[in-house]
């Protein structure tokens, strides 16, 4: 999976909104990551991610937190496929979309709490969509004697609760749609909409109650309905459509694009893939023109949209080669070879720009310069370092959630004290419950200490404390990442592991083994030392 060409989104699902005073929270559920292709964001795109870890109910808001925003001033409700674009726009190179997924049925009682929240629970178009007259009120007039025949209204019986019921929910229903034509309006949550005036409201011209034919447009190839058996399929075409999962890209007259930029990006696979140089001296939003950049060659393609179709379709194409393949490409750009290499690239860091010119002029037939592979190395390093911002101040809660998930485990996060103005993560010690357990119950009383350092974007060190079982085989006991392997950090190490074994009388009955060598340095017998006097307390 592409790096670049995916967009990350971490779905919040499960939850419900709670609102304390000016602020606004997410309570309960879970969490999980999906990446979707950019060429095919859409709505339903993302909602069938979403399906793919729970299955949403008939009426589901996603909410967009905008970086940099909370909850309270920077949701943004997905309406649209439009909507979705401007979310995308807004998410760097490796960032990651936080997605809410609201159940207006399962928060439909919390509503008037969080109407308490927004400071205006008295909605106009909550008057609006009220019963003439409630029976408090037929009564009253029932009883003025003054009231003419064509004012008197007919009280309400006390036994048709049913219809009362359905009343309120048409009422309550009523006022979600308004809720979420406001929000969809100014870009917002929601349960963030105050007081809607007359003008803020679209006025209805048609006839609600006539079902209407289906809207296309030029996304219909991701446009859903439901069959017979209730099963989610998409809309067919009848037009000549590019075939993205082709190995060769392949052209026709009249073949329908969904836009000139996925047009453009067809050529750009061609081109890459048949080693030619494509040169577009037309490049626009609703025509482009594509030719072969080797002189007296013939081939040329050119795609246009009109009024006639919604679709960007080839007017014109000529396909007939007389070049030779291409060792000196411009289309392999430092951007094209991150792609190409991203996963190669962010696994192994160390990777030298030497090879990676080798392997282009192997996989892409491209003689490339030294410079234009240091620019992509720097893309890839770039886009792994980006992914990975905002995840330490999750830390706390990664901490929680292995608590929650592992009753009885040590989970310790220690934070920098030379930086008190600001939170910086500095150690993190897991020991598991079960290993815990498992490690005094049927293993001996061996264990071997010994660090690694962490390879990548990240800095630190990994301490770890392994044990022998029954069988003679490793054992994971505890482990911590630290900033550096230092006595310092040793020691925190250390203290915390006497405290999970419970390790008492002077050690006595305990073997220590530091990094498993035949000569042991002053530091490892100082750890060793250090190791008995937490014994001896």
């Amino acid at each position: 999976m592409d790096g670049l060409d995916n967009l990350a989104i971490r779905f919040h699902f499960g939850g419900a909104f709670v609102g304390s005073g000016r602020q606004l929270k997410y309570v309960g559920g879970r969490t999980t990551i999906s990446h979707v292709e950019l060429d095919r964001l859409s709505l339903p795109e993302i909602k069938g991610h979403l399906a793919d870890h729970v299955i949403p109910s008939d009426v589901t808001r996603l909410h967009w937190l905008g970086p940099g925003y909370n909850l309270c001033d920077g949701l943004m409700l997905l309406v649209d496929d439009l909507s979705c674009k401007f979310m995308a726009d807004h998410i760097i190179d490796g960032g990651v979309a936080e997605l809410y997924v609201e159940d207006v049925a399962m928060e439909s009682n919390a509503l008037e709490e969080t109407n308490a929240w927004t400071g205006d629970a008295d909605y106009e178009w909550a008057e609006m969509a009220q019963s003439p007259k409630s029976p408090n009120i037929a009564d009253e007039e029932a009883q003025d004697s003054e009231s003419s025949d064509e004012e008197y209204q007919q009280p309400f019986d006390e036994d048709s609760s049913a219809e009362d019921e359905e009343a309120h929910e048409m009422r309550k229903f009523a006022k979600e749609i308004k809720m979420n034509i406001k929000a969809k309006k100014i870009g917002v949550h929601g349960s963030q909409v105050g007081k809607i005036t007359p003008e803020a409201l679209f006025a209805e011209g048609c006839n609600l109650e006539d079902e209407g034919e289906h809207y296309i447009d030029s996304s219909e190839d991701y446009s859903y309905e439901d069959n017979s058996e209730g099963e989610t399929e998409r809309w067919k075409s009848m037009e000549n459509r590019y075939d993205s999962k082709a190995a060769v890209p392949v052209f026709s007259l009249g073949m329908a694009f969904r836009s000139s930029r996925h047009f453009k990006k067809a050529l750009i696979k061609y081109g890459l893939t048949t080693h030619r140089h494509l040169k577009f001296p037309k490049d626009e939003k609703n025509r482009v023109r594509v030719n072969c950049s080797w002189p007296g060659c013939k081939w040329l393609i050119y795609g246009s949209k009109t009024s006639r179709s919604e679709w960007f379709k080839v007017v014109t194409f000529i396909d007939e080669h007389s070049c030779p393949p291409r060792r000196d490409n411009k289309l392999v750009t430092s951007i094209r070879i991150a792609k190409r290499y991203f996963h190669e690239i962010k696994d192994n860091p160390t990777w030298k720009v030497e090879l990676i010119k080798k392997a282009v002029l192997k996989d892409m037939l491209a003689d490339v310069t030294i410079a234009k592979c240091k620019r992509a190395k720097g893309l890839v390093l770039k886009a792994a370092l980006d992914s990975m911002k905002g995840e330490y101040s999750k830390v706390y809660d990664y901490r929680m959630e292995l608590l929650r998930s592992n009753p009885g485990s040590t989970v310790v996060v220690c934070l920098n004290p030379e930086i008190r103005e600001h939170n910086v993560f500095e150690r993190f010690y897991v020991c598991f419950d079960a290993c815990k357990k498992g490690f005094l119950a049927g293993c001996r009383r061996v264990i071997g200490l010994d660090g690694c350092w962490f390879k990548g974007a990240t800095n630190g060190e990994l301490l770890c404390a392994i044990g022998r079982d029954a069988n003679n085989q490793m054992y994971p006991i505890a482990r911590a990442a630290v900033e550096k392997e230092t006595n310092d950090s040793w020691y925190w190490f250390l203290g915390l592991l006497q405290k999970d074994l419970n390790i008492t009388g002077g050690g006595e009955g305990w073997v220590i083994i530091s990094d498993q060598q035949k000569v042991i340095t002053s530091d490892q017998l100082q750890l060793i030392y250090i190791l008995s006097m937490f014994c001896l307390n």
